[in-house]
């Protein structure tokens, strides 16, 4: 690599050549591959106009193979500018907005950028929206360096929670756990609900001596509906009975 100062010549070959080494060589193909590998490691600190001015490739006579050389226009350290939710959206803007959690006015990290994208993914999944999709546009203002980001929200079909099942409570512990149940049926599915409710019950000791608990989610893409099931099992004798002090007597096995 020449040209650059900003980012060491060996970070820049260390991201290319896990995929580079011993790969056929074409400059399209080498091209696409800097824009895949390199252009993030620039896009960490800001510099989204970077630019690979000059490819030249030069034989080896040791191997049947060549040497690449980069020229690199590393450009100017942009900033963070706007960050906004397109409309429409199926979760409102405040909300996905406060998930994502991405910093303007610093410098344009994209990394960060796409680990907020992320959250925003998991809002619109918990909102029920099973199919989601997240984009995003940027809009770079040269004259002020800055980056404006909007996010495009894709939500398809809202899907809802159907039955819900308990097996191996008692009556007893059945109406407990139906009772403080909130996802009830009709309503948006939070896929990850399930998992969550489980963990707050075996966090709270719900019930004494509750061994391993499971939930299991059947989704009919069709109907966009899940079905879930929630699977409990007492201690296993063989181990150390479980701390005690818990709510027992709402139910048991």
């Amino acid at each position: 690599f020449q040209g650059n100062k900003v980012v060491p010549q060996g970070m820049l070959r260390e991201a290319v050549h896990g995929t580079a080494i011993g790969s056929p060589y074409t400059e399209g193909g080498f091209r696409e591959l800097l824009n895949q590998a390199v252009r993030p490691v620039y896009e960490q600190r800001g510099r989204v106009r970077v630019a690979f001015t000059e490819i030249r490739a030069e034989p080896v006579s040791d191997v049947i193979g060549v040497h690449v050389f980069v020229k690199v226009d590393e450009g100017e350290s942009y900033t963070l500018g706007k960050v906004e939710i397109a409309e429409p959206s199926p979760v409102e803007a405040r909300t996905l907005l406060k998930a994502g959690d991405i910093k303007t006015g610093d410098v344009a990290n994209f990394d960060r950028v796409n680990q907020g994208l992320d959250r925003i993914r998991k809002a619109v999944r918990h909102a029920g929206y099973l199919d989601g999709k997240v984009t995003t546009e940027r809009k770079i203002n040269d004259e002020k360096k800055s980056v404006d980001v909007t996010v495009k929200i894709d939500a398809g079909a809202l899907y809802t929670m159907g039955k819900l099942t308990i097996v191996g409570l008692d009556l007893n512990g059945e109406a407990e756990i139906l009772r403080i149940w909130t996802m009830k049926e009709g309503k948006a599915l939070n896929p990850d609900y399930p998992d969550l409710f489980l963990k707050r019950v075996q966090e709270e000791g719900l019930f004494d001596n509750l061994g391993a608990t499971r939930a299991e989610m059947k989704v009919d893409a069709r109907k966009h509906t899940a079905d879930v099931t929630l699977n409990f099992a007492g201690e296993d004798p063989a181990k150390k009975p479980a701390r005690r002090g818990g709510r027992g007597e709402r139910g048991g096995w």
